[in-house]
Parts: structure tokens; C-alpha cells; sequence
């Protein structure tokens, strides 16, 4: 299935490095925004917390922080939700992303597979550089959103 094209690699592999820096800080703003919710009180005991859950939990301990302070205001917990969303959508392509194996699969894609090589199970996908491109766009507009909701609707 993969073929050899080093410059489409070369530009791949930039691809997904950036989509790895923008995850991590989308991580760490969803963290930091946990940590300081509800003021500066008890900080190392949220940092402590915090810093031991997946991506995920963090987005569950969101959706509940902003359920409890916003319950008698459905449009903010909406726009929490719908950011809450938006992150585990780019959470499953994460994991789909750096769980998974690359290659080049043809001149102007490359491949995604998961599973071993010998499971039936295997799943593929292809994607060009701009749509790798455009998956580290998401990561960006995702943290400026939450920074957005933190300033409008804090937790």
C-alpha cells in the first residue's frame, strides 16, 4: 500500500508535527482552565487532580463545572457543550492520528492505518496535506473558543 515520495512525507511528517504542538496546547489550556476554575483556591490540589487525568476526563470535568455554574443559563451550557463536542471529535482523530501507522499511499496522500498488519481489523484512511492542514486549523480555533468562553463564561 505505501509507496516511497519522501518530499510528500517530509511534508506529512511537518503536517503532523503541527497538529501535535496545537493538541498539547489545546491540552494544557483545557487543564489550566480546570485548575483555576472557581478562583485560585485549593491550586496545587486542582493541579494535582487535573494533571492526572486523560483528555477526555478533563472534558467530562468541564462539561460537569460548567453545567453546575451555568444551570439556570441553557445558552452558555450549549456553547460549552458544542466546544465539548468539538473536542472530542479532534480527541478520537488524536488518538486515531498517533495510535496509528503512516506511510505514503500515493502521490498525493498519505495513510493512516490502525490494527496490525495481520488482524482483519485493520482500518485505513487517507489524507492529504491540506487536510492535515486544516485538522491543525480545528486545534487552533478550538483554543481560541475555549479561551473565548473562559473571558465570557468562566468556570
Amino acid at each position: 500500500m505505501f509507496g516511497t515520495h519522501p518530499e510528500l512525507e517530509e511534508q506529512a511528517a511537518k503536517a503532523l508535527g503541527y497538529i501535535h504542538f496545537a493538541f498539547s496546547r489545546l491540552d494544557t489550556d483545557l487543564g489550566l482552565a480546570l485548575v483555576w476554575a472557581h478562583g485560585d483556591e485549593k491550586l496545587e490540589i486542582r493541579t494535582n487532580k487535573v494533571s492526572k487525568l486523560s483528555f477526555h476526563a478533563r472534558l467530562e470535568l468541564l462539561r460537569k463545572f460548567s453545567k453546575d455554574l451555568y444551570s439556570n443559563s441553557p445558552k452558555i451550557v450549549a456553547e460549552y457543550e458544542d466546544w465539548i463536542n468539538d473536542a472530542h471529535s479532534v480527541r478520537e482523530l488524536r488518538n486515531r492520528f498517533f495510535h496509528g501507522r503512516w506511510g505514503v499511499s500515493s502521490k498525493d496522500a498519505v495513510g493512516n492505518v490502525l490494527g496490525l498488519p495481520t488482524s482483519p481489523d485493520q482500518e485505513s484512511t487517507e489524507f492529504t496535506i491540506q487536510e492535515l492542514k486544516s485538522h491543525c486549523e480545528t486545534l487552533h480555533s478550538l483554543s481560541f473558543r475555549l479561551a473565548s468562553l473562559r473571558k465570557e463564561h468562566p468556570v
